[in-house]
């Protein structure tokens, strides 16, 4: 008696996500890619919510996290050239 074959399960899209240093965001699957302009609001909130989903999934991140967040400085706005209105 042959055994039936069982469907094959669909192999998920590769997708790929590159974040450039001009704060677009560039999203690549399957060789088709797209290309979004993120405003500064739009950047801060995409690493907030990566730190989130990161701590939801992954407690154990949240003193790597803290480790990090310590040791980065950011610049002032007069040190990153630009003057308030």
């Amino acid at each position: 008696m042959n055994t039936p074959t069982p469907p094959s399960t669909p192999r998920p899209a590769s997708v790929s996500l590159y974040l450039r240093v001009d704060g677009s965001l560039l999203i690549v699957r399957d060789g088709q890619d797209i290309e979004m302009k993120l405003t500064p609001r739009q950047l801060l909130e995409l690493g907030m919510d990566a730190l989130q989903l990161a701590a939801q999934q992954e407690p154990m991140l949240m003193d790597d996290v803290a480790e990090v967040l310590a040791n980065t400085r950011i610049p002032t706005v007069q040190e990153a050239g630009h003057v308030p209105h």
